[in-house]
């Protein structure tokens, strides 16, 4: 008798062959894959085969897409110009004035305070402005960059030569002029009365002494406090070849500047201005400015002491020579220069690159 709970299994079903398939099924598409046999009636199901792992950065069919990787949002461009920054940073850098231009006044006042971190924090700014990493305040990019930035690594590199160049060039003229000055020490008339002394000296022993001759001493070496340059005096450049010619004379000796203007100040207790006319010659074929003998010319006495040119406002018909023109060969410009020197001061002198001239 048969058990009504546990009823008898059924034999194994044949497998239903698979039908093919229509052609018209599949116009334009490949044709599916063959359905799996059917399990027999009580088995376990086959699971499925696993899904093929996605190409990286797709993600499966019905999944959620990967997060995008955080990109930071590039910095805008503000209204501060890249050229007015670099020229501040480089040429006002140790009063912190690319600071304040950029609205950053805290740090602007500390490298004021501390003239550029003594340098450095100079040199620090100028490669942030030129690399483009400098912000203004609002932590946005320096206008114009992008546009010059090639034009302000030439200027700077090529300054930064010239100026390497000619420190070179000083320091070599310096040496000679050292050497030269050592080859003086020693005077052709010095020279001569020694040998002069060493013959005397043998002859000692074979004639009775004779009465020795007083040697001439060394003529003052001309330039100097104690005996300057005549006039014309003629100046010379840096590198050699003469530049003008110049002649110079005082013409008011405790000036009140009032008189000239109304708005000079005049000299404080125990100081006067001397007023100097300088006439300046053309040399050089390029062309001199009168200016630069206001750059160079100082006022000298015979202690040593220089004082350098003042700003006033001069009298009527008395050209600065700052104003003068471009100078040829054979134009001449008759200027103004104005001292302020201690009262007591007299025996003035003009000085220019370790030469002194009288005037």
């Amino acid at each position: 008798m048969s058990d009504p709970t546990n009823p008898p299994s059924l034999p194994p079903q044949p497998p239903v062959p698979a039908q093919p398939p229509v052609a018209s099924q599949y116009v334009g598409a490949p044709p599916p894959a063959a359905s799996a046999p059917p399990q027999p009636y009580g088995s376990v199901p086959t699971p499925p085969p696993p899904a093929s792992p996605a190409a990286y950065g797709n993600a499966p069919y019905g999944a959620a897409p990967a997060p995008a990787m955080y990109q930071p949002p590039a910095a805008s461009v503000g209204q501060k110009s890249f050229i007015a920054t670099w020229l501040f940073a480089w040429l006002l850098g140790f009063w912190g004035v690319d600071r304040f231009y950029l609205g950053k006044v805290g740090t602007g006042i500390a490298k004021l305070l501390t003239l550029g971190g003594l340098g450095v924090w100079v040199l620090i700014d100028l490669i942030l402005v030129l690399s483009g990493a400098q912000r203004d305040i609002r932590g946005q990019r320096l206008a114009g960059y992008d546009q010059h930035k090639k034009l302000a690594w030439i200027v700077t590199g090529a300054v930064i030569a010239l100026s390497l160049v000619l420190n070179i060039i000083n320091g070599a003229a310096a040496g000679a002029g050292g050497a030269l000055d050592a080859s003086r020490d020693k005077p052709a008339v010095v020279a001569e009365a020694d040998a002069a002394a060493d013959e005397a000296a043998a002859a000692d022993a074979e004639a009775p002494a004779e009465e020795a001759e007083p040697v001439a001493e060394p003529a003052a070496e001309a330039g100097t406090a104690t005996s300057p340059l005549p006039q014309p005096y003629i100046a010379k450049g840096m590198l050699g070849g003469e530049k003008y010619s110049l002649t110079a004379s005082v013409t008011a000796d405790g000036q009140d500047v009032t008189e000239y203007n109304m708005f000079n100040d005049p000299a404080p207790a125990g100081f006067k201005y001397v007023i100097v006319e300088a006439t300046m010659t053309g040399i050089d074929e390029d062309g001199v400015e009168p200016s630069l003998a206001s750059f160079d010319l100082t006022l000298a006495t015979p202690e040593g002491n220089q004082y350098t040119t003042e700003i006033i406002v001069l009298g009527e018909g008395m050209p600065s020579m700052y104003e003068g023109p471009t100078l040829y060969p054979g134009s001449a410009f008759t200027g103004y220069m104005a001292f302020l020197v201690p009262e007591a001061s007299s025996g003035f002198m003009l000085h220019d690159n370790g030469n002194y001239i009288a005037l």
